[in-house]
This record gives structure tokens, sequence and C-alpha cells, in this order.
């Protein structure tokens, strides 16, 4: 939205006046690069993926009787068309039932591709601790029509103990117990 990009360049606001023109800031290019992936990110949150944010600087010579050189700032974006999110493959599941993993990712098939979504769904699938850290990225490849398939893989880790113990006392006699933990039970979660 309009609003979101303007936040965007809330660094870029104007400064002080000096004989009615708007001196500006001064010019730090981390802020400048920083806006920049804030842009690229709103335009894949927003289904563009494949977009181009190219920012572009040019110099300017000063006003006649000023000192201070000026500098333009122009982001060029090319957005393409959005992609929508095709299939979501799961791999590499030989315990978890793929229910389970399917319950915490939060994108579905047939939604514009957001990326803070697929992020927050592979940190959901690694919150599960069912499976070995770190987690491969999930893989996103685009489909002959445009979209994406987004494929998570995943390698099951052991999550389970086995405790047990014995005692003798003379006056309580034989004692022992036997304890099994298995958090993802028949891969149930």
């Amino acid at each position: 939205s309009t609003e979101e990009l303007g936040e965007s360049f809330r660094f870029l606001l104007p400064g002080q006046l000096n004989n009615g023109q708007d001196l500006g800031l001064v010019y730090d290019r981390s802020q400048w690069q920083a806006a920049q992936e804030r842009v690229q990110t709103l335009y894949s949150n927003s289904g563009y993926i494949r977009s181009q944010v190219i920012a572009e600087e040019a110099r300017r010579s000063p006003a006649p009787g000023d000192s201070v050189p000026l500098l333009d700032l122009r982001l060029n974006i090319v957005e393409g068309q959005p992609a929508y999110i095709n299939k979501i493959n799961i791999v590499g599941n030989d315990v978890t039932h793929e229910r389970v993993i399917r319950e915490a990712i939060v994108i579905v098939p047939g939604e514009l591709f957001n990326r803070d979504r697929l992020l927050r769904s592979y940190q959901n699938v690694s919150n599960l601790n069912f499976f070995e850290q770190p987690m491969a990225i999930p893989d996103i490849d685009p489909t002959a029509s445009g979209d994406v398939d987004i494929t998570f893989r995943v390698q099951e880790k052991r999550t389970g103990n086995i405790n047990f113990g014995a005692s003798i006392g003379q006056g309580t006699g034989l004692g022992g117990f036997l304890g099994l933990e298995e958090p993802n039970l028949f891969g149930r979660g």
C-alpha cells in the first residue's frame, strides 16, 4: 500500500527550510539500501517474487551560489506478474505424519505468495522439534504458468528416550522403574 511504501522512506522526510528551499537530509547509504530492501520485501509479500527494485543515485551540481552538492535518489520498480502458490510439498517425513507438518504451515495453495508467511511456516515446522536443525530453507520452484511450488525438506531426528533403573534395599526389597518418553509417538505429534 502507499502507506507501507511511505514508511520505508520515513528517513527522507524534509529537512529545514532555507529561503523557501528544502535542504533535505544528509545522505546515508545504509538507510537508502535498507529502504530498498524494505520495498523489495513489500513486493515479495504481495506476490511479486520476481519484482526488481533498482536503486539509482544521480549527483547534481549545487545551485548557483551554493556549495552543497545535491543527490537525486530514485527507485525503479519492475513488478512483473504476481505469483500464486500452486502446491506445497513435504519431503523426508518418514515418521511424522504429513498432517502434523501441514498444520504448522500457514500458507496454502491458491493464495498469493508471501515471503513473511513462508518464513513463519518454516519457523513453525522447525519449532515442532521433530526434525534435525537447522532445517533446509524451503525450495521455491516456478511452474510453467508463473506460479510457484514450495517444498519443505525435513530430516527426522530421534525424539524419544527410554529410562530404566533398579534398586535393592534391606528394608524395602527390590524396586525399579521403566520410563518411555516419545513426544512424536507414532508420528502424530
